[in-house]
């Protein structure tokens, strides 16, 4: 156990003993503390509240003011402050934050006559969590701070562990997930320690979403299928929602959309029978994910604008910038460019006044892709430059490993605590276990590079024999036709199908050799330093040089389509006779897979991302109705018009 754990579990044992402990302070002003009698039956009207708050009953804030009207009867300070903090933890609960931080404002005058530092910690906790809800991140990471400190000046362990819980939350918000993790851990280190079984796996699914944003989608899945089962057992409707939408994230991550649709949905629908706004507004945009994921744009659009409507009704602006984002891109792939443009401001103008770094990161990357198809480059440039600086800020690899390191010293620690005298033993059987592992890893990897050289092997072994079989079955038509084609006919039939074969070759090869100069000038891009005006110069000439290359305009398209007729003769008019459904975009698609061009290089000649060329060959696959497991080059390569006629 760290030291800074067993202060932490001391001093949260030792308090109900010791009482508010003594403050002094090395200021002029001398804080006294005031000994008062607890107000009757306040225990029972918290816990009724807490109910209330939980069902989501506006009536809990009726109960609240009532405490109000009857401490200010009293003409007790003391009591007054704990019914204004409770009221306001009730506004904050109910979706009214504004109101909530009028209130602490009101405690904060009346509390100027003397305030102890556990009231006072309480208050700037609630304004932290108001301020969070309204995404005023650096506020609220402000107050918060200030709550930390008050909560460490008296000890109280409890209270530490919530504000660094709200303090991990905060950073998340603000991109800084170092940070996040690091508050995040704390937390969950104090809650294990006292067996707080829901705060646990409040902090479990937190790290669960650090581990969503870093990529790793089975570790996210696996933390938060541990929080849906808590939840099933406890029957917590409110939480249940949110585990689900967390379970559509994770799969939706994974590419599992069908899973992701399955698990949004059932979120959607246990939010709207407790009326948890907020969290619908959550689901709607989860849901709108999925589609985004499957190219259904006009679906996604409408959840967004749900989601966005929700979120707002319920005072919720945490999410908006990134909400707003989707629907301009939703948009900007519905063909509506200027009300994509009008989106990408407002959610850039919001993600920046929130500090929402990783957020506005993204918003800056579609923003440079727009302006760049529009053949704004120098406009273009800026945003790029914004995009490359934010970026090297955010999640770069000291960062991630900072993480990881959290994440093996929380699961380290607590081995520590299971195994007590038996440490040195399990650490060396873990060391023979790694060795192990490793050993099996490298055999795996070898075995694995072995399989994969051979299925390379065979692959071409076989192309080559079907090439082989393919010339001679011409070769066989040739030699029955020559018959009746004359010596001049025959030489000139040859002499023509060699030409097309070349000009088919020699168009691929420009193809590649365009690529090639992209890369090549991406490169020479990213390795211009910005720092002095000759810099900025060749820069923008090689962005401009960049942007201006076409890979295929409509004539090349033309061209292109002719010689692969002339060479593969029918094979289009095979391909759609068989798949109807197929569009030009996705018969285009198969040419080039045909002609055995690989990802990156269809991204190229499309002009699109490889994120989208991926998502039009799951579209593709789809449409051919493949088996698992075929592959969809090699069925490409492979398709003989005659055969599949």
């Amino acid at each position: 156990m760290s030291f800074r754990l067993a202060l932490l579990v001391i001093s949260g044992l030792l308090l109900p003993l010791m009482g508010f402990c003594q403050e002094s302070e090395g200021m002029a002003a001398r804080e006294e503390r005031v000994k008062e009698e607890p107000v009757p039956g306040w225990d029972e009207l918290e816990a009724q509240c807490k109910v209330l708050r939980n069902k989501r009953d506006s009536s809990v804030l009726a109960i609240s003011r009532q405490a109000i009207a009857r401490a200010q009867k009293e003409n007790s300070p003391a009591h007054l402050q704990d019914a204004m903090l409770l009221h306001a933890e009730n506004l904050i609960e109910m979706n009214h934050y504004t109101e909530a931080i009028n209130w602490l404002n009101q405690m904060g005058e009346l509390s100027e006559k003397g305030i102890s530092r556990e009231r006072e910690g309480r208050s700037m906790k609630l304004y932290g969590v108001a301020h969070n809800m309204q995404a005023n991140y650096k506020l609220a990471g402000f107050y918060l701070e200030k709550s930390k400190a008050l909560f460490e000046s008296i000890h109280d362990a409890a209270q530490i562990a919530d504000v660094e819980e709200l303090l991990a939350t905060n950073h998340r918000y603000r991109g800084n997930y170092q940070e996040s993790a690091e508050y995040r851990y704390q937390a969950l280190e104090y809650y294990e320690s006292v067996g707080d079984s829901d705060n646990i796996v409040k902090c479990k699914d937190g790290i669960g979403i650090i581990n969503f944003l870093e990529g790793e989608n089975e570790k996210a899945l696996e933390d938060f299928s541990h929080g849906l089962a808590y939840y099933e057992r406890k029957k917590d409707s409110f939480s249940l929602g949110f585990s689900y939408t967390l379970m559509g994230l994770a799969t939706s991550g994974m590419e599992a959309y069908e899973k992701s649709l399955e698990f949004n949905l059932k979120s959607l629908l246990i939010r709207q029978k407790i009326k948890d706004i907020r969290g619908e507004g959550e689901s709607y945009n989860n849901l709108a994910l999925v589609y985004m994921g499957t190219g259904q744009w006009d679906q996604a659009a409408e959840y967004l604008v749900k989601a966005r409507e929700k979120l707002l009704e319920g005072n919720d602006l945490r999410q908006i910038p990134i909400i707003t984002g989707n629907l301009a891109h939703a948009r900007l792939m519905q063909g509506d460019k200027d009300e994509a443009v009008k989106l990408y401001t407002e959610a850039i103008e919001s993600a920046t006044e929130s500090g929402m770094q990783f957020t506005l990161n993204r918003l800056y990357k579609r923003f440079t892709q727009i302006y760049v198809d529009e053949g704004d480059y120098e406009t273009a440039y800026d945003y790029l430059t914004k995009y490359i600086m934010l970026k090297d800020s955010l999640f770069d690899l000291e960062k991630v490993k900072a993480i990881d390191e959290l994440r093996i010293e929380y699961d380290t620690e607590k081995k520590e605590q299971e195994i007590g005298m038996l440490r040195k033993k399990q650490e060396l059987q873990e060391r023979e276990a790694r060795l192990d592992r490793r050993k099996w890893l490298a055999m795996g990897g070898g075995l694995g590079l072995i399989i994969i050289i051979l299925f390379l092997t065979i692959s071409r072994q076989r192309l080559k024999i079907q090439k082989d079989a393919q010339l001679h079955a011409q070769e066989k038509t040739i030699l029955q036709t020559r018959e009746a084609l004359t010596a001049s006919e025959l030489r000139n039939t040859r002499l023509s199908l060699q030409h097309q074969q070349q000009q088919l070759k020699a168009f691929t090869e420009s193809i590649h050799q365009k690529n090639k100069m992209l890369d090549e000038l991406e490169g020479k891009l990213q390795s211009l330093e910005t720092e002095n005006q000759q810099a900025e110069d060749e820069r923008n000439s090689k962005l401009n040089e960049l942007m201006e290359m076409r890979i295929l305009t409509d004539e090349d398209w033309d061209e292109f389509r002719d010689l692969f007729e002339q060479v593969h003769s029918g094979l289009t008019h095979s391909l759609r006779d068989q798949f109807p459904s197929l569009t030009v975009g996705e018969t285009r698609l198969f040419m080039l897979l045909k002609l055995k061009f690989n990802s990156r290089e269809i991204a190229r000649v499309l002009g699109v991302s490889p994120d989208s060329v991926k998502k039009g060959r799951y579209r593709l696959r789809k449409k051919l109705d493949l088996p698992e497991g075929q592959d969809l080059q090699e069925f490409a390569i492979n398709f003989d018009p005659q055969h599949h006629a």
